[in-house]
């Protein structure tokens, strides 16, 4: 069994916006039996965490302003001490 032909179920049910849904149970049983190697886990972690994953899809609210911040802060401090290069040790 192809990648494609088990991811693509998972990618059309993460495109649809139709609000809260039941998890994809036959292409996630598929995923986690017969695909190969990091699918099985990709496909058991979206089952055990399919609250957030709703969650994401169906509330408005978002981490993208405090994103923002963080990516400033990072930034402002860049600015003023520079980055950091590891240190070689004495020879």
């Amino acid at each position: 069994m192809s990648v494609q032909h088990v991811l693509r179920p998972l990618a059309e049910f993460n495109r649809s916006t139709a609000g809260p849904v039941a998890p994809p149970e036959r292409p996630l049983r598929e995923a986690e039996r017969d695909a190969p190697a990091p699918v099985p886990a990709f496909a058991k972690g979206l089952r055990l965490d399919f609250q957030a994953v709703t969650a994401s899809r169906t509330l408005p609210w978002n981490s993208d302003v405090l994103e923002g911040h963080v990516n400033r802060v990072k930034t402002i401090k860049r600015a003023i001490c520079g980055r950091r290069r590891p240190r070689r040790p004495p020879t």
